[in-house]
């Protein structure tokens, strides 16, 4: 069927069935908005609820992506236009790159090779001593308290985002090529996405 479908109802049908399964899993954080497609490189985008940096990982595997993989500059001010102040909330947020593996060795979820960094005054860091591990880094948020910390670069945090003024929300990046969901998630192919989460605005900034 997919097939016979033109490309955008294509990504409409994958993009209600990505939105419905995510947000079907109690464990993991659903979608408040997307699909976003960055013309630089036609990947496709979405915005997490406010989770931890494993779980958003989760949510994002689950859907045929990662945490999303800064490439370049450009890149990096496209994410950050585009969810920063998401529905005129300042939010920070989580991209795919860690060092949880192997400390100080930042390595990004997708796999992909660790060539651009936009890091913060002083970061990355372990502010918080020997027993308070950052290990997951996020795009600083607008109207951030600490001088040293410039919207739109980059800090390293633990998991769960302790001592953050802001929450911080998880940005999905999938490939051209989006990958079948697990089989024990199931969800009807007319769910559309205005059904998943009554009150959260979908695919619109506004």
């Amino acid at each position: 069927m997919l097939h016979r479908m033109t490309p955008i109802l294509r990504l409409t049908f994958i993009s209600a069935f990505l939105l419905c399964c995510v947000s079907t899993s109690a464990a993991l954080p659903g979608v408040i908005a997307g699909p976003f497609v960055n013309p630089a490189n036609g990947h496709t985008y979405f915005l997490l609820e406010s989770a931890t940096w494993t779980d958003s990982e989760a949510s994002a595997v689950a859907m045929g992506g990662h945490l999303v993989t800064i490439n370049d500059a450009a890149e990096n001010q496209w994410v950050f236009d585009t969810f920063g102040t998401f529905g005129d909330i300042d939010r920070a947020l989580w991209i795919g790159l860690t060092d949880a593996t192997h400390e100080n060795r930042f390595q990004w979820a997708s796999g992909a090779p660790f060539n651009y960094a936009n890091w913060s005054r002083l970061e990355p860091n372990n502010s918080g001593g020997a027993d308070y591990e950052e290990d997951y880094v996020y795009i600083i948020q607008r109207h951030s308290p600490n001088p040293d910390l410039v919207p739109g670069e980059w800090n390293d945090v633990p998991d769960d985002g302790r001592a953050v003024p802001a929450a911080l929300y998880g940005v999905v990046e999938i490939g051209t090529d989006v990958r079948p969901l697990p089989p024990r998630v199931k969800c009807p192919w007319w769910t559309h996405p205005s059904t998943v989460r009554p009150g959260r605005f979908v695919g619109k900034n506004k």
